[in-house]
């Protein structure tokens, strides 16, 4: 950059038999001013190149985040519905051996003590099944939560995504301008010694060795 100003400032000064000073004024003045803006916008397009990486792998960690609450949903969904087959299960033995035993409230003691634990035993299970059931509902409200909540936040920076890759084609298009402006301001003077090119997103001055050295000297000229 620091020989791209001397080599202008060096054109101008040779040239100034060919083009007017107000007129050189005016080129040096917005190329300056168009050097300027083009730095300004590389150094914001290098730090939003740094966010959209931040922001991608936040969205990664949410998105593993997220399918790890899903795959857990979805195997205490599981446990639930098992845990519900049990329990109807067990809730009808129950209901059965109620049933028979208050078929046999006549018969012997002995016969009414064995159902009566039974019924007692299907009574501790059927209890031990309603805590559990209880306390996989609590689990899987608890994890459709966080899953809606993953989801919201997902949603979010995928929003926040979406918007800093707008801001950063924005960003891509000015540098893209700003370099063909610097190219085209540059290019008036084609053809009196000086050559420019535009390549690979750089601009490329050429000058004539009649333009920086006086006839027989090998010193560059002020």
């Amino acid at each position: 950059m620091k020989n791209l100003k001397i080599l202008l400032v060096l054109t101008g000064i040779l040239m100034c038999g060919c083009v007017p000073p107000q007129k050189f004024k005016e080129v040096n003045t917005k190329s300056n001013k168009l050097e300027s803006e083009r730095d300004q916008l590389m150094k914001e397009n290098e730090q939003l190149n740094v966010e959209n990486t931040e922001m991608k792998a936040k969205m990664t960690r949410a998105e593993n985040e997220q399918e790890r609450y899903r795959e857990d949903s979805l195997r205490y969904e599981e446990e639930l519905d098992k845990i519900e087959k049990d329990y109807s299960i067990l809730l009808r033995k129950y209901n059965d051996l109620e049933a028979t035993h208050d078929a046999l409230l006549q018969g012997t003691a002995r016969e009414s003590r064995r159902l009566l634990n039974e019924l007692q035993t299907a009574q501790g299970n059927l209890d031990v099944k309603e805590r559990r059931l209880r306390e996989l509902e609590s689990t899987v409200n608890s994890e459709r939560q966080n899953l809606t909540k993953l989801r919201a936040e997902l949603e979010a920076r995928n929003a926040r995504l979406a918007e800093m890759q707008k801001i950063l084609d924005r960003k891509d298009s000015a540098v893209n301008a700003l370099k063909e402006s610097v190219s085209r301001a540059l290019m008036g003077f084609e053809g009196q010694g000086l050559s420019v090119q535009l390549k690979n997103g750089k601009v490329y001055v050429s000058l004539d060795e009649k333009l920086l050295f006086s006839t027989g000297s090998t010193v560059v000229d002020p």
